[in-house]
């Protein structure tokens, strides 16, 4: 009996060491638009020595023993309706990816919560499906520096959650050099990034460049920017101004410079004269008056 007793305490430790094994990520929520797809990023861990071979989507569902069937490769006649034909599994089960795409988002998926299973091992991991009524607006930015005869890089982005069929991007009939950028931001989405660039104009000043974006499913979005160019004309009425003022203000200092020279004179001589010197100014016009008056020596 105490061999037995040993035994067991042995076999439920090891399964409690493989059970500890296994772990499931994905993201709590994920929003998806109407007509376009959601691909749930999905991975997991395992016991070394297991090597898993199938993966199963479900829905949560509230009623007992009821397990809505997402995703099947076994079983693919159990997949509820409104996910039947829409689903598939992009990872290996063999390689610890469990990644789901949900094609053509319907308005059934919204608000539902889905999880998966390996090999029918379960984990309390659940994905809010959402759907947006709108599209996002995309985010714009434009060169800082915008000079007429210099180049002008207006820039718009967007976030989406469809790799494969991401949404396009167009400045309309902005004239410019195209490019186009596509990466994975954050888990579960990815960024499309497109430029223009060209040669600012005068009649720039004041346009306004559009950004249009267009998802798989029809949505669309823009967004726009106002151009505000210098144009050398303005540049020059700027420094003209400026170069005038400044030799002006040099020029009136030389002038006071010659009036207190010629001030310091006549004080000098009136001294000598046995006067005083006694001078007014008026402020705001070129004139200054000297007046000598006498001093009396008289005892």
């Amino acid at each position: 009996h105490q061999w037995e007793t040993r035994t067991t305490e042995v076999l439920v430790w090891c399964v409690l060491v493989v059970a500890e094994e296994w772990t499931v990520t994905i993201p709590n929520q994920i929003s998806g638009l109407k007509g376009s797809c959601i691909l749930i990023p999905c991975s997991f861990t395992h016991p070394s020595t297991y090597i898993p071979t199938n993966v199963t989507w479900y829905q949560y569902s509230k009623l007992p023993g009821k397990y809505p069937v997402v995703f099947s490769r076994t079983k693919p006649a159990d997949i509820i309706e409104h996910y039947s034909g829409r689903t598939e599994l992009v990872g290996r089960a063999s390689d610890g990816d469990c990644s789901l795409m949900i094609n053509g988002m319907i308005l059934e998926h919204n608000g539902e919560d889905i999880y998966p299973w390996v090999d029918e091992v379960s984990k309390s991991v659940f994905c809010l499906l959402l759907l947006p009524d709108t599209a996002p607006r995309p985010q714009l930015s434009v060169s800082e520096e915008q000079r007429e005869g210099g180049n002008i890089t207006v820039s718009c982005a967007v976030l989406h959650t469809c790799p494969s069929s991401p949404p396009s991007l167009s400045f309309g009939d902005q004239r410019g050099v195209v490019q186009g950028y596509h990466t994975e931001e954050i888990q579960g989405r990815w960024r499309v990034l497109s430029t223009i660039s060209f040669v600012a104009r005068a009649e720039d000043h004041e346009k306004v460049v559009a950004c249009n974006v267009t998802h798989p499913g029809g949505q669309t979005a823009a967004g726009e920017v106002v151009l505000d160019v210098r144009c050398e004309s303005q540049l020059e009425s700027l420094y003209t101004p400026l170069t005038v003022c400044f030799y002006s203000l040099w020029i009136l200092s030389f002038k006071l410079y010659e009036v207190l020279d010629l001030h310091s004179r006549c004080c000098d001589i009136a001294v000598r004269l046995g006067t005083f010197c006694n001078t007014t100014w008026d402020i705001g016009t070129s004139d200054s008056k000297i007046r000598s008056n006498s001093l009396n020596n008289n005892k």
